[in-house]
């Protein structure tokens, strides 16, 4: 007879050495953080230097949403570890925790009985390349992932009728403090909660539930009260250069839930109802992943999903989705071995169940892992070569810029980190004035994140140097004209009187590459 233990390691550790090849495949092909990570970085710098958490020193604007992440940032400055490489482990390393844990639970839920059923989950999370590349790109993701899987897997084993535990409550905070999307996992939490004892004929709180919440309303009530102190604002100056009402937002929110749906998650999603006839009514691990992944899908549809491919924003709950699936093979495999061992068949043995099912198992695997390892690539090839153009692009400007030079560009990550001057992010998001723009149809561009923009502000200030196009470079010999990206250069490059005060300056850089921009002419 097999031990508990035994069956669960039989899952866990080929799910866990599948997740841990895939991220030695990517790391194989180089390890760099994605530009944004570059921004929290910065932010990082300058509190370790003692300018505050600021993107400029003096000037005070939130200009991140991942609070716990960049004092984690700090932290590995201070001490003087190689900030991207080890980021990425630290990142990796909770996508490999969440792995494990979704394997745990599963395991403790089907297994031994349903020990295919039990690697459902687990095997499609690994083969899910999303989750492995986002939790290696020095971002917050992975640490996001497992906060809010942790805080939700141990809400579950303790059960939603007993109270709401304080360290339950803290693993949610953590959460918050890392992305804001932790106060909507807490609210969903307590839906749950609240929704199940309602069922039940309970009362829908109790006074030993008080810690607990009194606990995530005190770190958060202090947290936000310190944040509006700081920069003079509750809300990141990201939310206001990124969002627009949810309602104009939510067709290319729609569109993005779409995109996930057909591109790697179309088959299991249409096992889903199957879970609906699982017999296990007093599991909750059901209900509660329904309302888990049904919240935050709603949520990413209100702000208009993601720029960047993938599919970040839904990697947190894919976890959950995957249960989920795996309750629905559970159910197959339940009735299958009932009625196979109801026809007494010679041939209706464990083998044939056990190999059926893997098949299964593997078709679920492979049209996982096909559309997503092509946008992963794509994102980990073309990420990598765009974040290694920015960084030389700033080594060359630090090298040969006085400090203290301002420039203005769009792209606000490892340019600006490598260069070490002061910066304006002519997208906003870390620039107060240019967030604060008001244009009509925001949230119904086709890049979130890249709609505002307001070049009066950008020339009013009077940088040194204007990097237009993106950050426009070319193989010799360099084309002379403008492709404006955003609206702050197409409003840059619509001034009139733009070359009496600004000149252009071509420079090779040391991959050949010839740097176009903009110098002020007056002083």
């Amino acid at each position: 007879m097999t031990r508990p233990r035994d069956s669960m390691l039989w899952v866990v550790l080929p799910c866990l050495g599948l997740y841990l090849c895939m991220a030695a495949w990517f790391l194989l092909h180089g390890v760099e953080a994605i530009d944004d990570a570059y921004i929290s970085l910065r932010y990082a710098r300058n509190l370790v230097r003692g300018a505050g958490l600021v993107y400029n020193p003096g000037e005070f604007v939130q200009g991140y949403t991942n609070f716990l992440w960049v004092l984690i940032m700090a932290g590995v400055l201070s001490v003087g570890l190689p900030a991207v490489p080890t980021l990425c482990a630290l990142g990796g390393l909770a996508g490999a925790a969440v792995v494990t844990l979704t394997a745990v639970w599963s395991c403790r839920r089907l297994a031994p009985g349903l020990r295919i059923s039990a690697g459902v989950a687990p095997v499609l999370l690994a083969s899910n390349l999303g989750l492995v590349v986002w939790s290696l790109r020095g971002l917050e993701t992975g640490l996001f992932t497992l906060l809010i899987l942790s805080g939700g897997l141990l809400y579950l084993r303790r059960g939603p009728l007993g109270p709401l535990s304080m360290p339950v409550a803290l693993l949610f905070a953590l959460a918050a403090l890392t992305r804001p999307e932790g106060v909507l996992a807490f609210a969903l939490t307590l839906g749950h909660l609240i929704l199940v004892r309602l069922r039940q004929g309970r009362a829908p709180l109790s006074r030993d539930d008080v810690p607990g919440l009194a606990l995530f309303l005190v770190v958060l009530g202090v947290y936000g009260a310190w944040t509006t102190w700081y920069y003079g604002d509750l809300l990141p100056n990201t939310f206001h250069a990124k969002v627009g009402g949810p309602l104009a937002s939510l067709p290319r929110g729609l569109g993005y839930l779409w995109k996930f749906g057909r591109y790697g998650t179309g088959l299991p999603l249409l096992l889903i109802p199957l879970s609906l006839l699982s017999r296990r009514r007093r599991d909750h691990t059901r209900s509660y992943a329904c309302i888990m992944t049904a919240g935050f899908a709603l949520y990413v549809a209100a702000v208009g999903g993601d720029v960047f491919p993938a599919y970040r924003f839904l990697i947190p709950v894919l976890p959950f989705f995957y249960l989920l699936v795996a309750d629905a093979v559970a159910v197959v495999e339940e009735r299958w071995r009932c009625r196979l061992a109801a026809a007494r068949r010679w041939w209706a043995g464990e083998g044939l169940i056990r190999g059926t099912l893997a098949l299964v198992l593997a078709v679920l695997a492979l049209a996982t892992f096909r559309p997503s390892s092509a946008f992963a690539w794509r994102e980990w090839r073309g990420g990598n070569r765009y974040t290694r153009s920015m960084l030389m692009v700033g080594n060359w400007l630090h090298a040969h810029e006085p400090p203290g030079t301002w420039i203005a560009v769009n792209p606000a990550g490892a340019l600006p980190y490598a260069a070490d001057l002061p910066a304006i992010d002519m997208l906003g998001l870390t620039d107060r004035e240019i967030a604060g723009t008001p244009i009509s149809g925001l949230g119904t561009g086709r890049l979130a994140g890249h709609e505002k923009g307001n070049g009066a502000s950008v020339l009013r200030r009077r940088p040194e140097l204007i990097l237009m196009s993106g950050v426009k470079l070319d193989v010799d010999p360099p084309t002379r004209e403008w492709n404006p990206h955003g609206r702050s250069e197409q409003e840059i490059a619509a001034t009139p009187d733009l070359y009496r005060i600004y000149g252009l300056e071509q420079q090779a850089m040391p991959d050949g590459r010839i740097l176009t921009f903009l110098r002020r002419r007056e002083p």
